[in-house]
C-alpha cells in the first residue's frame, strides 16, 4: 500500500506538476525566440535599408548630376563650335569642373572606378577641338572630333552602368530581405506549428496523467478496502476523512457513520495516543507502536498501532490498527510449546540430579536411624546429618524454582539486567542436566553487563542455543564417533563505530554486550547456516527437533533491540553471538557469589565451570524416584561392615559427603575424586591400598567407562561398585558387561550401600 502512495504521489507531483511546467516553459520560450527572433530581423532591416537608401540616394544623384552636366557641357560646346556666340566657354569648363568633383563621390563608393579619368580625358579632347574652332576643317580634325564624340559616348555609357548596378544593389538587398523575411515566416509557422503541438501532446499527457491518477486512486481505494487491517485517515483536527472496509466490519460502523467525526470519539482508546497522532501529523515521521495494552469493548486486546503522514502538502495522518490478541496467544503457545521442547531435552539429566538429591537424603536417613537403633548416635552426628538434610532439600527446592521459570508463561517484562547472572544461571542448569562429557567453559565480564531485558526470555534463548549444542555434540554425531565436547559461554562488549557498522550493518546502536556460544559439535555448512533461523527447519530428526526453536530465539532478539549472527564450520561446531544494546548505567566492578547450600557445595561448583563461578539454578521435573528401603530393628544386624581404603569417585559434593559418611560409619577409610581424571589419578597413586571403588557413571572430564577403562589397565583386578542417577540402561549394561562388579542406583539406603559394598569386596 506504501508503494501506491507513494506512486500517487509521484504521478501528482513529478507527473501533473512537471508536464505542466514542461509545457508553459516551452511556450514562453517559444513565443520568446519568435518576438526576439522578429524584433531582431526588424531591426536590421531598418538600419540596413537606411544606410542603403542613404547611400543609394547619393550614388543616384551623383550620376544624374554628372550625367547632366556632361550632356550640358557637351551641347553648349557644339553650339559654341557651330558658331553661336552668346555662350560662355566658361560654362562649359564650369559643368566640366563640376561633374569632375562628382565622380569622385562615386570613386570612393567603390561602386565604379575609371569615371573621374574618363572626364578628365573628355576635358582634355574638348580643349582640343575648341582649339580647331577657327581653323580650317581637315581629315586630322574631323578624327579628333569623332575622338571627342567617342569619350563623350563613354562616359554616358560608364554613368548608364552605374546608375544600373546602383538599381541591381538595390534589388539584390531587397531580395535578401524578402527571403529573411519569407524564412522567418517559415521558422514562424514551424514554431506555432511546434507550440500547437506541445499544447496538443500537454493536453493528452494530462489526459493520460490523470487517468493512471484515477486508476492508482481506484486501487489504492480497493486495496485500502481489501486489507485485513483496519485502515483510516484523519485530518489535521482529527476527524476521520477515509475508513475502511475492515474498519466497518470490526467496529461495526459504516463510513457514513464516521466520517467528519473525531477518530477518539469512535475509538476511545486511541485519546491515550492523541499526542502521538499530533507529533506524527507535525514531524511527518512515521510513528509504530507494537503490542498495545488497550481497552475495546470492556475487553482487553493486543494490537498493533501503525501511525504514518499523509503524502506532502497533507497536514493529516493514516492510522493502521491490527488486533493481534490471537496472535499473541498462538505466540505464546508456541514459546511455551519450545520451552518444554528444551525440559524434555533436559529431563534425563535433571532425573540425575535430583536423584542426587534424594540419594543424600535417603541415605542420611538410613545412616541416622542405623545410628540411633544401634544406640551409638550422638548430638554432633545428628546434627550434622540434619544439615546435610537439609542442604539437600533447599538444593531440591531451588531446583523446582528454576524449573518453574524455565516453563512459567509470563508478559515481556523489559527490565534491567546483568548478562553475566542470566549466563551463570544457565550455566548451572547445564551443569546438572548436560552429559558429564561435555566440558562448559565460561569467560565472564568483570563488571556488570546491563542490558534492557526479560531475564527469563534471556535465560530461554541461551538454553535452547546450549541446549542444540548439546545435541550437537552428543546424538548429532555420526554412529561410532565418541560422544562429548566443549560449550563455552563467553560475554563481550563491543562499540559500534563506522568501521564495525560496515562488517556488521544491523549494527544499528553505539555500544553491545555479545554473549558468544561456541561448541566443538557438528558444525554446520553455509547452506544450513542461511536456513537456520526458518520456520520448522531442522537438521535433526524428529525425535529431537521441531525446527523452532532457533526460530524463536531469533525473535526474542530482535523484540530486545538485538541481532544474532552465526560463525559454523561442518565438522567443527558452531558459534553464536547474541547482540543486545547496552543500558548505560555506572559500572560496578562486583564479585559474583554462588549461593551454595553449602562451602563444599560451592566449592564444587566453583570448579566444575571453568573460567567462572556459578550460581545456582533452576532445573526440570522428574519422575518420582523409589521410595528407600525401609528396615525394621532385625535388620539392624544385618547391615555387613567392614574395612580398608574406598575410593569415592562422583561429581556431586553432596553424594561424595553422604557416601564418605556411610562408608565411614560402615568402618570403611575413604578417599575422594570429583572426575573421571581425578578418580585415574587418585586410584593409580594409591591402587595397592584401594580395596574397591564406589564409581559414578556420569563424570565430567572422564566417563565413568573410560576411568574403569584406566583403573583396568592400572590394576586388572580392580573391584568396582557402578552409581547412578540413571536407569540400568544399555550404556549402564554395558559398563557391566566390561567386568564392573555391581551397580546400584540413586538413590540408595545405608544398608544398601552397605550390602552391596560388601558384595563388591569380597567378589572373586
Amino acid at each position: 500500500m506504501n508503494d501506491i502512495k507513494e506512486q500517487l504521489t509521484n504521478v501528482k507531483d513529478n507527473g501533473l506538476s512537471k508536464l505542466h511546467g514542461r509545457t508553459i516553459l516551452t511556450t514562453y520560450l517559444t513565443l520568446g525566440v519568435a518576438f526576439v527572433c522578429m524584433l531582431g530581423l526588424n531591426i536590421y532591416a531598418y538600419f540596413t535599408l537606411f544606410e542603403m537608401s542613404e547611400k543609394n540616394t547619393v550614388l543616384m544623384n551623383s550620376t544624374v548630376n554628372i550625367k547632366l552636366r556632361i550632356m550640358n557641357a557637351n551641347l553648349f560646346f557644339r553650339e559654341i563650335m557651330s558658331g553661336y556666340n552668346d555662350r560662355d566657354m566658361n560654362v562649359v569648363w564650369t559643368l566640366i569642373k563640376d561633374a569632375g568633383s562628382l565622380s569622385q563621390s562615386i570613386s570612393n563608393a567603390d561602386i565604379e572606378k575609371g569615371l573621374d579619368n574618363k572626364i578628365t580625358n573628355y576635358k582634355d579632347l574638348l580643349l582640343k577641338c575648341y582649339l580647331t574652332k577657327d581653323q580650317k576643317k581637315t581629315s586630322s580634325s574631323a578624327d579628333l572630333f569623332n575622338e571627342y564624340d567617342n569619350a563623350f559616348k563613354e562616359i554616358i555609357s560608364q554613368i548608364d552602368g552605374i546608375e544600373y548596378k546602383v538599381k541591381q544593389l538595390t534589388v539584390k538587398k531587397m531580395l535578401t530581405f524578402k527571403l529573411l523575411y519569407v524564412a522567418f515566416l517559415v521558422n514562424f509557422l514551424l514554431l506555432f506549428w511546434f507550440t500547437l503541438f506541445t499544447f496538443q501532446r500537454y493536453v493528452n499527457r494530462r489526459k493520460a496523467a490523470e487517468k493512471e491518477l484515477r486508476d492508482i486512486q481506484n486501487d489504492l481505494n480497493i486495496l485500502f478496502n481489501s486489507m485485513d487491517a483496519i485502515l483510516f485517515s484523519v485530518d489535521s483536527s482529527g476527524a476521520i476523512t477515509k475508513w475502511n472496509t475492515a474498519a466497518e466490519k470490526y467496529f461495526n460502523m459504516s463510513s457514513d457513520q464516521v466520517l467528519d467525526k473525531k477518530a477518539w470519539l469512535i475509538i476511545p482508546f486511541l485519546m491515550e495516543y492523541k499526542l502521538k497522532l499530533e507529533t506524527v501529523a507535525l514531524s511527518k515521521k512515521p510513528k509504530e507502536l507494537y503490542k498495545e495494552k488497550v481497552m475495546v469493548d470492556n475487553k482487553e486486546k493486543t494490537f498493533n498501532i501503525i501511525i504514518n503522514p499523509l503524502a506532502r502538502g497533507n497536514n493529516g495522518i493514516v492510522i493502521r490498527l491490527e488486533d493481534v490478541t490471537e496472535r499473541e496467544l498462538k505466540d505464546e503457545q508456541l514459546r511455551q510449546s519450545q520451552k518444554m521442547e528444551v525440559v524434555e531435552n533436559l529431563i534425563g539429566g535433571l532425573a540425575h540430579d535430583f536423584n542426587n538429591v534424594l540419594g543424600a537424603i535417603t541415605g542420611t536417613i538410613s545412616m541416622m536411624k542405623f545410628s540411633l537403633e544401634g544406640k551409638s548416635a550422638n548430638t554432633d552426628d545428628i546434627k550434622n546429618n540434619m544439615d546435610l538434610i537439609e542442604s539437600s532439600t533447599e538444593r531440591a527446592v531451588v531446583m523446582v524454582q528454576q524449573l518453574l521459570s524455565i516453563s512459567t508463561k509470563h508478559e515481556l517484562a523489559l527490565v534491567p539486567v546483568d548478562v553475566n547472572s542470566s549466563v551463570m544461571h544457565v550455566l548451572k542448569i547445564c551443569q546438572n542436566t548436560f552429559d558429564k562429557r561435555i566440558e562448559l567453559v565460561a569467560e565472564l565480564y568483570d563488571v556488570k553487563a546491563m542490558v534492557n531485558a526479560d531475564p527469563a526470555q534471556i535465560e530461554q534463548i541461551l538454553l535452547n542455543i546450549c541446549d542444540n549444542a548439546l545435541q550437537a555434540m552428543t546424538v548429532m554425531r555420526p554412529e561410532g564417533e565418541q560422544w562429548g565436547g566443549t560449550l563455552s559461554i563467553s560475554v563481550d562488549k563491543v562499540f559500534a563505530d563506522k568501521n564495525y557498522r560496515s562488517r556488521h550493518p544491523q549494527a544499528v546502536e553505539s555500544s553491545y554486550w555479545v554473549i558468544n556460544v561456541a561448541d566443538s559439535g557438528v558444525g554446520m555448512d553455509k547452506g544450513v547456516v542461511s536456513k537456520i533461523f526458518d520456520p520448522f527447519f531442522t537438521t535433526k530428526d524428529k525425535e529431537h527437533g521441531t525446527g523452532l526453536g532457533l526460530t524463536l530465539v531469533n525473535d526474542i532478539i530482535k523484540k530486545h533491540n538485538g541481532f544474532i549472527e552465526v560463525e559454523a564450520e561442518l565438522g567443527k561446531g558452531c558459534t553464536f553471538s547474541i547482540f543486545l544494546p547496552e543500558l548505560v548505567v555506572k559500572a560496578q566492578v562486583h564479585q559474583m557469589q554462588l549461593p551454595a547450600t553449602d562451602e563444599a557445595e560451592a566449592a564444587e561448583t566453583a570448579e566444575g565451570i571453568e573460567g567462572a563461578p556459578a550460581q545456582v539454578a533452576g532445573g526440570v521435573p522428574v519422575p518420582v524416584p523409589p521410595k528407600p528401603e525401609v528396615k525394621d530393628a532385625s535388620q539392624v544386624e544385618q547391615i555387613p561392615t567392614g574395612t580398608g581404603l574406598l575410593l569415592v569417585a562422583d561429581d556431586e559434593a553432596i553424594m561424595r559427603k553422604t557416601a564418605g559418611n556411610i562408608l565411614e560409619k560402615l568402618g570403611y577409610e575413604t578417599v575422594f575424586a570429583e572426575d573421571g581424571q581425578m578418580t585415574v589419578d587418585v586410584f593409580r597413586e594409591k591402587h595397592q591400598e584401594i580395596k574397591a571403588v564406589l564409581l559414578d557413571m556420569s563424570m565430567p572430564k572422564m566417563s565413568g567407562r573410560d576411568a574403569y577403562v584406566e583403573m583396568k589397565k592400572i590394576h586388572p583386578g580392580l573391584k568396582v561398585l557402578l552409581v547412578s542417577g540413571f536407569r540400568k540402561d544399555e550404556r549402564i549394561q554395558e559398563v557391566l558387561d566390561m567386568g564392573v562388579n555391581g551397580f546400584v542406583q540413586k538413590p540408595y539406603s545405608m544398608i544398601t550401600l552397605a550390602q552391596e559394598i560388601k558384595r563388591v569386596i569380597s567378589a572373586d
